[in-house]
């Protein structure tokens, strides 16, 4: 799970509160859609998010589901690592530009 500092954990429920807009506590198809549509994506964007990010298969992104979710917002400039499989860290190298598989 990425790591988040307070002003970001605030820009991402702030984020949440707005996309939820049937107010149920998590982001359907539909929510999610309308926000990648105000970022340049649309619905195939939001159905692939959808697929990587819902752990619980539920078809929607709680907020834990859409934290993992905000780091790949690039319109956001969250400015984190990239999320990748490397085995240490503490490589900068492997976080600035990720790194293969080994």
């Amino acid at each position: 799970m990425a790591v988040f500092n307070e002003n970001q954990l605030a820009y991402i429920k702030t984020k949440f509160e707005e996309v939820d807009t049937d107010k149920n506590g998590s982001i359907s198809l539909e929510e999610l859609t309308a926000l990648l549509k105000t970022l340049g994506g649309g619905e195939f964007s939001a159905r692939i998010s959808i697929a990587q990010f819902d752990e619980n298969k539920d078809g929607r992104l709680t907020f834990d589901e859409f934290l993992e979710f905000a780091p790949t917002v690039e319109n956001w400039n969250l400015q984190f690592p990239v999320r990748n499989a490397c085995s240490s860290e503490e490589d900068n190298r492997c976080l600035k530009y990720g790194c293969e598989d080994s």
